[in-house]
């Protein structure tokens, strides 16, 4: 699924504040954006809303929108709080899953051999986000699916493929990913929770200490 226009322009602006290109307190100039990407204002304001999500802008009256310095605290929250959701949509989903639904989610799987023999961080993350986001939809609870995406869309921009480039990050990804599956295909609800939760908790140390690492 190709990412939206404001999908675009809000990863280009986290990627922006999370390199330090953007100081934390700096305006996000909206002309400036309409301008780079030849677009109106309405995908553009629609991009900052998103990245407002993350945490890293904040929207004030009159003031506009600023980069926000990035929070270690709040962020590992954020992940604690990640991990026992996406446990629990993984064990739904081994509980849940149907036959078709189980045949999707073996061909989202095998299409990361591709992503691994080619070292393709990006291909590797957009199916990460594929993976993850079925097996949301697999729980067949839409309360827990919804609260799963918004998690999923605020944490987005910690989770690029540039993570997936560190210490063979992408090929222990994916080998946490096939005992996830296993888990679901035998329908081991408890497996599936362990394994899910093991999986977010290594993907989030990952993430933060990469990130710790850029703002020393």
């Amino acid at each position: 699924m190709n990412p939206t226009l404001p999908e675009q322009i809000s990863t280009y602006l986290s990627d922006q504040i999370l390199s330090g290109t953007i100081k934390p307190g700096q305006k996000i100039e909206e002309a400036a954006l309409t301008k780079k990407f030849d677009v109106s204002r309405t995908p553009v304001r629609e991009a900052i809303r998103l990245v407002a999500a993350s945490g890293l802008i904040k929207i004030e009256p009159r003031r506009g929108a600023t980069a926000v310095a990035m929070n270690l605290e709040q962020l590992t929250q954020m992940f604690e709080t990640l991990v026992e959701i996406e446990a629990l949509c993984a064990k739904f989903c081994a509980r849940r899953i149907s036959a078709f639904e189980r045949s999707q989610l073996l061909d989202i799987h095998k299409r990361f051999d591709a992503a691994i023999s080619k070292k393709d961080g990006q291909l590797y993350s957009n199916l990460n986000e594929e993976f993850h986001k079925f097996i949301y939809s697999c729980a067949h609870n839409e309360t827990l699916e919804n609260i799963a995406l918004n998690m999923w869309q605020q944490l987005a921009p910690y989770r690029r493929n540039i993570f997936f480039t560190r210490k063979e990050r992408m090929k222990a990804s994916h080998a946490e990913h096939e005992k996830i599956v296993e888990a679901i295909m035998a329908s081991n609800q408890d497996t599936a929770y362990s394994e899910m939760y093991q999986h977010v908790t290594n993907s989030s140390m990952n993430a933060i200490e990469h990130l710790r690492q850029t703002m020393s």
